[in-house]
């Protein structure tokens, strides 16, 4: 009974009433499970692909910032309707709240149709420009030049994601990338090794089930019972609200540039390694896929604690907004401290899921002894940071992310590796998760104390609840 009362909808109001804690994790369950599933999606990729040989490994490895800076610009608008159109919801301005989903995906449609468009002829060139060579140049642009159609796949799929979480349902998305996720291994199998497509393979593989996936989302986003449905509002134009724009990317363009900036820092960390190993660009590749598994949890907390926040902040309930973030911080950091405490004792269980190399053993296994010491505070930080989004705040996230990538990581890195090389590299993970996790600390007392005054203010006098939600 326990359970079931756990894994369920949580109705749209129940995110103002219910427990604060109790319900985020309602929320995020599903939402963490969907997480799973789409990171299964990327992590067999990089199985199959692992199963060709290093080079094919370092070539897909390399190009992943690419992608990565692609789906950097759908996040304006999907950061921007799970925080903006679950605080139109809150204040019961439900038409508004449409209204921001309507423009989200005309944008999509837009940006990432232009990305589709002109991006795949010049996959070669932006592997060059990686500092890709040889047959790594030749599998990196075999993959993204296929992978990069799925731009504007990415972009829609991402704005109607963030519709259905804005009104509490994370269930649906779950649902849908459990399907996905089967389609995708089924056809990774057949396409890399029953026909011998190879690296294009895999990238053939989620192009065809992303496809699916985007278009039962949206018919899911469409379905009656969807309290964001897209369409035509009376009175008004369907697309050109321009203040409507510009509160959308003021909440989603920060952490879109945060992602841009650690995208570019990835960038600059590979050639670092190119230079030192070129086999730890593959192995980097691996540990990354390895961590985004094992914080999938806390994605998943983070994408049920922006609609939550923002519903919350909509209705003026800013007590709850801080219980919300606090509650949400410690729980991601005692969760992946418990992670980074089963990594550290048992790297090589899941390194040999990509191979026996001795090679990408032995650099493997430094990789998540190092990194697996940041695992708690950097859960907390990224907690602290989608409070910054949800309440309006989100320059606040991409300074803190700017400070951990380029401010510190890039230089740490580029120092300690003249020292102590591909394993110098490494350190610069915990180093600049420490310091950025303190940066969002202070950063996060000051929004609260002001969100303090704000709450006590509104006791005192309960007119002053007439303030604009658009004011957040």
């Amino acid at each position: 009974m326990a359970v079931r009362s756990l894994w369920r909808r949580v109705e749209t109001e129940e995110m103002g009433t219910g427990h604060p804690v109790r319900t985020l994790v309602i929320m995020a369950l599903p939402a963490a499970t969907a997480g799973i599933l789409q990171t299964t999606f990327e992590l067999v990729d990089m199985l199959f692909v692992s199963h060709l040989g290093k080079q094919q490994l370092s070539g897909v490895a390399l190009v992943t910032p690419v992608f990565m800076m692609v789906y950097a610009l759908a996040m304006p608008v999907s950061v921007g309707i799970s925080a903006l159109a679950s605080r139109y919801l809150g204040a019961r301005r439900d038409e508004d709240a449409r209204d921001v989903v309507n423009h989200g995906l005309i944008i999509a449609v837009i940006v990432g149709g232009l990305l589709t468009l002109f991006l795949p002829p010049l996959a070669r060139q932006i592997v060059a420009r990686l500092h890709g060579t040889g047959m790594i140049l030749e599998y990196g642009t075999q993959f993204l030049s296929l992978i990069l159609y799925a731009a504007v796949l990415g972009h829609v799929g991402m704005v109607a994601d963030a519709a259905l979480r804005a009104q509490g349902n994370t269930i649906t998305p779950m649902r849908i990338m459990g399907v996905a996720n089967l389609a995708n291994i089924a056809l990774s199998g057949l396409f890399i090794f029953g026909l011998h497509w190879g690296v294009r393979g895999s990238a053939a593989a989620t192009l065809v089930a992303r496809s699916g996936m985007v278009l039962v989302l949206l018919s899911r986003l469409w379905a009656p019972g969807s309290r964001l449905r897209p369409g035509r509002l009376p009175g008004r134009r369907l697309f050109g609200r321009w203040r409507l724009l510009a509160d959308l990317y003021w909440i989603g363009l920060p952490p879109s540039l945060a992602m841009v900036a650690m995208s570019v820092s990835l960038v600059l960390i590979n050639q670092i390694l190119i230079g030192l190993n070129p086999i730890a660009v593959g192995v980097q590749g691996i540990g990354w896929r390895i961590e985004m598994f094992a914080f999938v949890p806390v994605f998943g907390m983070f994408s049920a604690l922006l609609p939550m926040v923002g519903y919350n902040f909509g209705a003026h309930q800013y007590r709850r907004c801080r219980e919300t973030i606090r509650g949400a911080a410690l729980v991601a950091a005692a969760f992946m401290g418990a992670v980074g405490v089963l990594l550290f004792a048992f790297p090589g269980f899941f390194l040999r899921l990509f191979g026996n190399d001795p090679e990408v053993m032995t650099i493997g296994v430094n990789y998540l002894h190092i990194n697996s010491l940041s695992y708690a505070l950097a859960g907390a930080s990224i907690m602290i940071s989608a409070g910054f989004q949800a309440l309006g705040k989100s320059y606040l996230s991409m300074i803190c992310q700017l400070f951990r990538t380029l401010v510190v990581r890039y230089p740490t890195a580029y120092a300690l590796a003249k020292v102590a090389g591909v394993v110098g590299v490494w350190w610069s993970t915990p180093a600049s998760t420490a310091a950025t996790f303190l940066l969002t600390l202070v950063l996060m007392r000051s929004v609260f104390r002001g969100l303090g005054a704000d709450a006590g203010a509104l006791e005192a006098q309960p007119e002053a609840v007439a303030a604009s939600v658009d004011s957040g």
